[in-house]
């Protein structure tokens, strides 16, 4: 999947800003994308600290797996709001850890996603 941004205005100074304000993009995901090569500037690979000008093209290319083999399957009731081919939204309720850790190997939303995954046979 890609996100595409054209800039229109001098609003923004670089890439990272761009990516930030327009697509929300988290700090993390921001560091993937930038590991992975998926940021691009019209037309080419792109840092995120490139700096842009009126006209020119961001894109981001989501296209790239996520290792989720140290995730638990762990069946637990999910509040789906939304789903398609793409996207899976969900309802969190509050005081459950969205990520695996040493307190929650086997009790977060990611374990519960990814059983869900397993059933339906994406992962």
């Amino acid at each position: 999947m890609d996100l595409e941004y054209i800039v229109i205005d001098d609003k923004y100074f670089n890439v990272r800003d761009v990516l930030r304000a327009e697509f929300k993009v988290s700090s993390r995901l921001l560091s993937r994308l930038k590991s992975f090569g998926k940021v691009f500037l019209n037309g080419k690979v792109s840092s995120l600290d490139e700096r842009v000008f009126s006209s020119d093209v961001i894109k981001v290319n989501l296209g790239f797996d996520e290792v989720s083999s140290s995730v638990v399957p762990t069946s637990m009731e999910l509040n789906i709001v939304y789903e398609d081919d793409y996207l899976l939204i969900l309802d969190k309720p509050a005081g459950i850890p969205v990520h695996p850790s040493m307190r929650h190997f086997d009790n977060s939303l990611s374990n519960g996603v990814r059983f869900y995954f397993d059933q339906i046979r994406i992962a």
